[in-house]
């Protein structure tokens, strides 16, 4: 028998995403699934759309880490995936990972394809692309659920490089990041660019957190060396598409100072 795969998925306001999450999810190939949503206090319809496809809904904040850490704490399966509201798994997702998962000590990447409606998400969604199958800018989703208790978690102090963290933790234990073939499809979700560059302005302050207690990896993750030679390794992408090359070369030169040089500087 399939082992039981327990599902959460952290909400906030998500009412314009989460019906298409939660069918991708009960449209899987693999069908033992316990299906957890954990709701940050919505105050849109998003827990009234969430309560027709599972019965497992709760009311919990305050960010995205002790939401997953609730889910996992009222979960039964012996895996746990964690995905979020703005994002739909393709049909064989967990199918995949699970095979993959259960061949040694694996946690589980999917790679992630970017969607956009407007001329700035579409920019986003194009870098966001380049990094599909990048190791270094990738965090696990899938998870043993012996070894997730023995990370105890999601570092609730972090809000931003949360996956990072516990992706490099698992490690420590002798786990490989391994990543899927079959794709999680993310929605981006910016109005306008002011809209994204507040957001990218609140992540980039949040993120010394994680820069203390991972250095060197943040050092690798930040490196305007290596984020410059996945551009030029994926080169014809960005010819195909130069509208948005521009718009998301536009968005780094904004963003940089903020997510980069005030971070490092208070490293």
């Amino acid at each position: 028998m399939e082992p039981l795969v327990s599902i959460t998925v952290p909400t906030f306001n998500e009412q314009l995403n989460i019906k298409r999450c939660l069918r991708s999810i009960l449209a899987q190939d693999y069908k033992n699934i316990e299906l957890i949503v954990v709701d940050n206090f919505s105050k849109d319809k998003t827990l009234t759309i969430a309560r027709k496809y599972t019965k497992k809904c709760f009311h919990f904040g305050y960010e995205r880490s002790s939401q997953r850490n609730f889910g996992a704490q009222k979960a039964n399966g012996k895996w746990l995936l964690f995905i979020d509201a703005d994002m739909r798994l393709s049909k064989k997702c967990l199918k995949e990972a699970i095979y993959k998962a259960q061949k040694g000590k694996f946690i589980i990447a999917f790679p992630e394809v970017s969607q956009g409606q407007n001329f700035w998400e579409k920019s986003i969604a194009l870098e966001r692309n380049l990094y599909q199958k990048e190791k270094i800018l990738a965090g696990a989703r899938l998870f043993p659920k012996k070894l997730f208790l023995k990370l105890k978690g999601f570092d609730q102090s972090l809000i931003a490089g949360e996956d990072w963290d516990i992706t490099i933790r698992a490690k420590t234990f002798g786990y490989k990041l391994v990543f899927t073939n079959s794709k999680i499809v993310h929605k981006e979700n910016f109005k306008n660019l002011g809209d994204l560059l507040k957001k990218k302005a609140y992540y980039s302050k949040m993120i010394n957190a994680y820069a203390h207690k991972h250095p060197q990896e943040f050092s690798k993750q930040s490196s305007l060396k290596i984020r410059l030679g996945i551009y030029l390794k994926n080169w014809q992408y960005l010819l195909l598409d130069v509208p948005h090359t521009f718009g998301f070369i536009l968005l780094k030169f904004l963003t940089w100072y903020n997510w980069s040089f005030k971070t490092t500087r208070k490293i």
